[in-house]
């Protein structure tokens, strides 16, 4: 399928190919090394999260914006 194609499909069918992309590169890319500077960030997070220096949300505070974004996304996409 040629860029001309891919730009011309609806955003739904856009989607899904974003789905089946990711899908198939799972595998693959959960087998990369994780580089240091994504450790030492992770690191960061928590040392701020258990010393109380960071705000914290809870799961369904995160599942509530998540969506929230994608009904906005569904009601661009649908105009």
């Amino acid at each position: 399928m040629s860029m001309a194609e891919l730009a011309a499909l609806a955003p739904t069918e856009k989607l899904k190919m974003l789905e089946f992309l990711w899908d198939s590169l799972r595998p693959e890319v959960e087998s990369l090394p994780v580089p240091e500077e994504h450790k030492n960030l992770l690191d960061e997070r928590r040392d701020k999260a258990q010393s109380g220096k960071s705000k914290l949300v809870s799961w369904e505070q995160v599942a509530s914006r998540r969506s929230h974004s994608f009904r906005q996304l569904e009601t661009y996409l649908r105009k």
